[in-house]
């Protein structure tokens, strides 16, 4: 069953739609003991307990403050209904950022709760619709599992940053992004088949362009039709055959690199 907890990490407080089971496993696996010996080195001039993974249940009757927290995480969460204690007991905070994790991305989400300007997702098995016309504020999208069960629905005209960890399109294109998010302004793709950038010059307001490990990048002089762009990296894509037409000038970074990571 899953419940509300308030956890607290890396000196972070945030609520977690979890279960016992699975709240009880990260608490154990962060205690000092149970660290390496490497990572008990590393740590050992950090503030006590900042390490240390801490949760309990969620009580109603929290001081206002607490009520503050910023950041939501919905952890395995395999029903497109939300519970009824959950939906009721969520309704009371103003989130930032949300968090899902190996989850279903459609779960129905109160109105507030929608309000967020981050949304981050994690885990292989996450898989869904993100509706753009139900996030109406939304400004960041971190995706760190890019699979094909992840869809977006409607066009986002807010959302300014976007991160892709393993983007293959069946397309081999940049189509979907360019589509979809019209206003991006900074776009960081890690591990993607794209094979060229056409299309980009509609993204008008694009600052930053980041694209590392693209194994079948062969074209990105379309670059060159954003007029505000200011940084273009290329980090490991080694089949690109036209970056010498990619313009510099003082105002614009542009390199091509091969550094690990």
């Amino acid at each position: 069953m899953h419940q509300l907890f308030l956890c607290q990490f890396k000196g972070e407080e945030y609520l977690s739609i979890s279960t016992l089971e699975e709240v009880m496993a990260i608490v154990e696996r962060y205690k000092p003991e149970n660290w390496p010996e490497f990572e008990k080195y590393l740590r050992r001039d950090d503030p006590p307990g900042y390490n240390e993974y801490f949760a309990k249940l969620y009580d109603g009757g929290l001081p206002f403050d607490k009520r503050n927290l910023k950041s939501l995480t919905i952890d395995r969460y395999k029903d497109k209904a939300l519970d009824n204690l959950l939906f009721e007991q969520l309704q009371h905070f103003q989130f930032q950022k949300i968090i899902f994790s190996e989850s279903l991305l459609d779960v129905e989400l109160p109105k507030n709760v929608l309000e967020v300007r981050q949304l981050f997702c994690n885990g292989k098995s996450t898989k869904g619709t993100i509706d753009l016309g139900k996030y109406r504020m939304l400004e960041e999208i971190h995706i760190l599992d890019f699979n094909k069960s992840i869809r977006f629905e409607n066009q986002s005209n807010s959302v300014k940053h976007i991160t892709l960890w393993y983007f293959n399109p069946t397309s081999r294109s940049i189509e979907s992004i360019v589509d979809t998010f019209p206003n991006v302004e900074e776009i960081l793709i890690h591990h993607t088949n794209v094979q060229s950038l056409e299309g980009i010059e509609k993204l008008k307001n694009l600052k930053k362009l980041k694209i590392s490990y693209g194994r079948n990048l062969q074209s990105v002089k379309d670059v060159n039709e954003c007029e505000h762009i200011e940084m273009v990296i290329f980090n490991n894509c080694r089949k690109i055959d036209d970056f010498e037409q990619v313009e510099k000038s003082p105002d614009r970074t542009v390199l091509h690199t091969r550094l690990p990571g």
